[in-house]
């Protein structure tokens, strides 16, 4: 029972930080297509 909940907190920190790297990427892409286009 431990050891579900511990992968389940896990799995949570995980797509927290897949969703926070995620946007991370899409923010730098995103300003280095701004700066392209000056």
């Amino acid at each position: 029972m431990s050891k579900f909940t511990i992968t389940r907190s896990t799995g949570i920190v995980g797509v927290a930080q897949n969703v926070a790297v995620y946007l991370m990427v899409n923010l730098w892409i995103n300003l280095r297509m701004m700066k392209v286009k000056r």
